[in-house]
């Protein structure tokens, strides 16, 4: 423990408030901070109880006396008394050179408080005492207590038991009062020893200090944000308000630390204060604008070494000193490589569709005692590495001295700009390697790829995201009742990046067949049987055509369910398929009758309906409150209805005029639907 702590013992902001000793410590001394500090003059006073008992040991007293005089010659003067009296007491420390009855001794800090003090024990001692007449002091008593900061020593007791204690006062010039000239008292703080017996040494209490700092190098930004400071809060923290980080430059020649004095003159940026909240140990990371303390730049890119400093801020009412702890360990900031592994490969043994289908491998760097972790990244042919920080993007792996490690990323983990693995697009692997911050602090980088020296070109281990199922639903809409795949609107959310993508293939898929339907099948559908769309943008609209058959070569049956899926095919050879997921199945209805009027869909916050009988009709639109929102009538088979201007939300649609009518629910503010 810093030896200015062990002096300190404990203080405390409520006289009274018992605290334990540390440990090797033979008194407890309680303070008291009177703030603000008690100032008066002109007959005031102030009581002092020192261990809160409800019983006053000491009592100060400032007594003023004037009155107007007439002499001899028969002028008039003001004449005037002045003192401060301290009273109810054991016993108080006197001034041998004064009389017993103005004796106070005026004490300073590291004076011991103790047995063998020159107590005075009368009821009645004056630390000052003065007459004056008009504005003249013509006799006084004692004249050593003009100044602030001086401290009386006292005894008193609790119970039969003896403790000592002091208090803090200062009198000062308050002018004249009427003529006459005046002072006024302040009482500032006064403390006592809790243990019978034990000398009290007069000491201005300090902030207790940090313990432990440590500082590491954690990151290459060159500046003083690659540190990070570490360190347990002080033993007594409720006397501290902040702490103030500073960072030393070290040299052979200068291995002495700063001052405390020196570090309470300097700028904020030369230092980082961190509040006092009572954490057990402090863990942060320097600003990059802060230099050290003789305002330079924190430099990194060659050797260089730096200790940290921790200034305890007293909080201005428990303690009034700040206090600074031990320098920490020295740090050289000299840029260290860590090694690399070797040996990377990436494999999709996965089918997922998704990130978890790749696997990665490697084998261990040589030296793994610099490394505190390997971060696997998956990347985009179309990227080179990245020092992505954010642990969204990569899979973090801890050296355990495995020779060879297999990683398999979590579905979470992002992929740079692609977010998610993208079909038919290549990706490879690169690991950062991340050093300890104190053997090592470069990060070195390996990839699964790498540019040949010869041609130039980019070779290396890729692997292409693929899958057989298309984890996307297409979506449809009837459009009209010629009962033909004219009738048919297809929409549906493709890949985000199609530079893998080189047609789309839509099929009609009676509903047995849908299970069965694979990359395998659909690659040899006749082009009589599909719809192609060729160089095909992300997002897919179209109305099927009249003529189209189904996969089986057949003409579309009434009252016959179907489905329709789609297919991915890849833009370069050998070309795979992708199938997507099938969209609701449907059938043209031989019997209208059958046919639930009104028909309706919802795209784009317009609502579509489609009627071909018992028009003309009113069609009413409810909120699921049961509330009408406004009546069309509908005239023509098919209507357009602008619900734009509606809240967003869920309503009800119903014919007024066939019973037949379904209530039909929409759904209003989702765009493409």
């Amino acid at each position: 423990m810093n030896e200015k702590l062990k002096k300190l013992i404990q203080y405390s902001s409520h006289a009274g408030a018992f605290l334990a000793l540390p440990a090797g410590l033979h008194g407890q001394v309680i303070y008291h901070n009177i703030d603000p500090d008690s100032v008066f003059s002109n007959d005031g006073h102030v009581d002092i109880d020192f261990n809160a008992d409800g019983m006053n040991d000491l009592t100060i007293t400032e007594y003023y006396y004037y009155d107007l005089t007439f002499w001899t010659d028969y002028t008039m003067a003001w004449w005037g008394d002045f003192s401060v009296q301290i009273s109810n007491f054991s016993g108080v420390i006197s001034n041998v050179s004064y009389p017993s009855s103005y004796g106070a001794m005026n004490l300073i800090e590291g004076f011991s408080i103790n047995s063998a003090a020159n107590w005075n024990t009368l009821d009645l001692i004056k630390l000052i005492h003065f007459s004056s007449y008009d504005s003249f002091i013509y006799a006084f008593n004692y004249d050593n207590w003009k100044g602030l900061n001086k401290y009386i020593g006292v005894k008193f007791l609790i119970g039969s038991d003896t403790h000592y204690g002091w208090v803090r006062l200062g009198i000062s010039s308050n002018g004249s009062v009427e003529g006459v000239k005046s002072y006024s008292l302040a009482v500032q703080d006064f403390a006592y020893e809790a243990t019978a017996d034990v000398p009290l040494l007069i000491s201005n209490p300090t902030a207790s200090v940090a313990e432990h700092v440590f500082i590491s190098d954690v990151y290459e930004n060159e500046n003083a944000s690659d540190f990070r400071v570490q360190f347990d809060n002080a033993a007594y923290e409720s006397t501290v308000s902040a702490y103030r980080i500073f960072l030393c430059p070290y040299t052979y020649a200068h291995p002495t630390p700063p001052s405390l004095a020196f570090l309470e003159t300097l700028p904020p940026e030369r230092y980082m204060e961190v509040e006092a909240i009572g954490t057990p140990t402090y863990d942060v990371v320097l600003p990059a604008t802060m230099t050290d303390i003789n305002g330079a730049p924190v430099l990194g890119n060659y050797p260089h070494y730096y200790r940290a400093l921790i200034v305890s801020m007293a909080d201005g009412v428990m303690v009034s000193q700040n206090n600074v702890s031990l320098p920490s360990n020295t740090i050289y900031t000299k840029l260290t490589a860590v090694p690399s592994p070797y040996g990377l490969s990436i494999d999709k043994p996965g089918s997922n569709c998704d990130i978890t289908d790749f696997q990665v491998s490697f084998h261990k760097a040589g030296d793994e005692s610099y490394i505190s972790e390997y971060r696997v990244y998956i990347l985009n042919d179309d990227h080179d590495i990245i020092a992505e920080n954010d642990p969204s993007y990569y899979v973090s792996v801890v050296p355990d001295g495995s020779l060879t490690y297999t990683v398999t990323p979590d579905v979470n983990t992002l992929i740079f700009e692609d977010t998610v693995p993208i079909l038919f697009q290549n990706y490879y692997t690169e690991i950062m390697t991340v050093g300890d911050s104190i053997h090592a602090s470069v990060a070195s980088f390996e990839s699964s790829r790498y540019t040949s020296t010869y041609y130039g070109s980019t070779i290396g281990i890729e692997v292409e995201l693929y899958c057989e199922q298309y984890d996307h639903t297409p979506v449809i809409s009837l459009v009209d009742f010629t009962k033909t795949p004219a009738d048919i609107r297809v929409q549906f959310n493709g890949p985000t990046k199609m530079s893998g993508v080189g047609q789309y293939r839509i099929y009609i898929v009676p509903e047995e067949d849908i299970p069965n339907f694979t990359p395998e099948i659909a690659e040899h559908v006749p082009w009589i049987s599909y719809t192609k769309i060729g160089d095909p943008e992300p997002y897919l609209d179209t109305v099927l055509s009249a003529e189209l058959l189904d996969i089986n070569g057949h003409t579309i049956a009434l009252d016959k369910r179907y489905a329709v899926m789609i297919g991915l095919f890849e833009s370069s050879a050998p070309q795979k398929i992708a199938i997507s997921l099938p969209s609701e199945t449907f059938s043209f209805l031989s019997d209208e009758s059958n046919i639930p009027l009104p028909y309706s869909y919802i795209y784009d916050n317009e609502l579509y309906v489609i009627s071909d009988i018992n028009l003309p009709y009113m069609l009413n639109l409810y909120n699921m409150a049961g509330e009408k929102v406004f009546t069309y009538e509908i005239t023509s088979p098919i209507t357009i209805i602008d619900l734009s201007d509606l809240p967003k939300g869920l309503y009800i649609i119903k014919g007024t005029t066939a019973d037949e009518m379904p209530a039909t629910k929409i759904f209003v503010g989702h765009a493409g639907y």
